[in-house]
Formats: structure tokens, C-alpha cells, sequence
């Protein structure tokens, strides 16, 4: 069920299953219907259901520079990057995160990053003439080692600065950083949106926790659930 799905069902959350059936995930909230995003505040959102994979091995950085239309990622840096076909059409916009290496964190919570996951498989496998240019190359389902969750909006900074000793230790626009939330360990993801101004962070805690950091960020009152719903409608801009 996830995690965060009793935390769902108390907030009243209209669920569904994700988009590969295997778990279940929050469309939306009351909450949500009743008054819309406070321009002032922060939404937080469990990205159960999101296509969540970690990429490693020797030629990692060769087959994600192959996949993905952006600029080139150093380790500890992030971004949503445009994801081709070999016809250069769009299949998604996921976020990208070079967490060593040779090692890659790949979310998606449009509903297409499965096709994203597809297409990275086959380039991974293609080899000519006895000649693979990716070969070692892994793509494992990362949901089970750590959790993510996405806190955006204008007070996202504020609300997380109240987790650290000193706002350095947040991650900057397109930076990756391991850090401690209330001496819960994350790995925190700096990452807004092409096109948009709002501080957006993705956080991946370990899963025996993510209810302690949900509960604790809707504590305050300038945040809100947002569900699957509202990101949709967001990562749509972009496609």
C-alpha cells in the first residue's frame, strides 16, 4: 500500500493504483477542492506511484547523457531533464539526479516514466559488433530503499530551514545534498521546474520515516497535501 497510505486514508485522499498497478497513490485532497494552493505557503506530496529507479554501473553517465536532452550532470547535481525517442519526440520530463559517479536517481510523476524506464533498458542493451558501449549498466526500482516526498512553494525553504542547523546545509537550485532533517537522514534534491520560480525540493528519506517527516511538515500550517492530481497538471506545462 505504501508508506504513506494510513496517512492518506486519515486526510480523507481519494486513492487509485499507479500506473503499473503496484501500489496505491493520492490523487487528492479535500482540502485541495475546498480552497487551492495558499501563493504564500508550501505543498507536500508523497510521490508513491511515481516511476522511481536508480541507475548505476561504469557507463552510467554515458547512457543517461544518450537519453536525456540537458545540460551535463556532475555528481550532486539535479534537474528535469527532457527525455527523447530515438525520433527525438518528448516522452516525459523526469527529474534527474546524479547521486555519485557512476550512480543516477531518475523520478518521474507524470504517468509517463515508465516509457522513459523502457527506453533506457533497450539503449542499455544494445550492443553491435560485439561492441557495447553501456555494458554493466543496471536499472533497479529504487522505491524500497529510500522515500521521496516533493515540498514546493514559497515557504518550502522556510519550512525546511527549521529541520537544519543553518540554512547552508539546504541544497541550492540544482544542487544534491545529503543532510539530516531532524537527525532523520535525507537526501535532498534542489530542483524547480523549467519555466517556474518556486523553490521545489524532492526529499528521499528512509521508508520507516517518511510518516514521521510527512506528519511533521503538515504540522505547519502555511503546508498542504497536494496529490498526484496537482503534479499532473504541473509536469503537463512541460509536455
Amino acid at each position: 500500500m505504501g508508506a504513506l497510505y494510513q496517512e492518506h486514508v486519515l486526510l480523507g485522499a481519494d486513492l487509485e493504483p499507479s500506473g503499473d498497478g503496484k501500489l496505491m497513490r493520492a490523487v487528492s485532497y479535500p482540502s485541495e477542492k475546498a480552497s487551492g494552493p495558499d501563493p504564500d505557503g508550501a505543498v507536500v506530496s508523497d510521490l508513491t506511484g511515481s516511476t522511481y529507479v536508480l541507475i548505476n554501473g561504469p557507463h552510467a553517465s554515458e547512457l543517461m547523457e544518450a537519453a536525456f536532452c540537458g545540460p551535463k550532470l556532475q555528481p550532486g547535481e539535479c534537474g528535469w531533464e527532457c527525455a527523447l525517442t530515438a525520433e527525438g519526440a518528448l516522452t516525459s520530463v523526469p527529474l534527474v539526479i546524479r547521486t555519485g559517479e557512476n550512480e543516477y536517481a531518475l523520478i518521474d510523476p507524470s504517468g509517463r516514466g515508465e516509457v522513459v524506464v523502457a527506453w533506457l533498458g533497450f539503449l542499455a542493451q544494445i550492443e553491435q559488433n560485439g561492441f557495447a558501449p553501456y555494458e554493466g549498466t543496471k536499472i533497479e526500482d529504487a522505491i524500497d530503499m529510500l522515500h521521496p516526498l516533493l515540498l514546493a512553494g514559497n515557504a518550502a525553504t522556510k519550512v525546511l530551514s527549521d529541520y537544519v542547523e543553518h540554512p547552508r546545509e539546504l541544497p541550492q537550485p540544482g544542487q544534491v545534498r545529503s543532510t539530516h532533517l531532524d537527525k532523520i537522514p535525507a537526501v535532498a534534491a534542489r530542483a524547480p521546474l523549467p519555466g517556474a520560480s518556486l523553490p521545489t525540493y524532492v526529499l528521499m528519506v528512509p521508508p520507516t520515516r517518511a510518516a514521521t517527516m510527512w506528519r511533521s511538515f503538515l504540522s505547519f500550517t502555511e503546508v498542504a497535501p497536494a496529490g498526484s492530481a496537482s503534479l499532473a497538471r504541473a509536469m503537463g506545462q512541460l509536455l
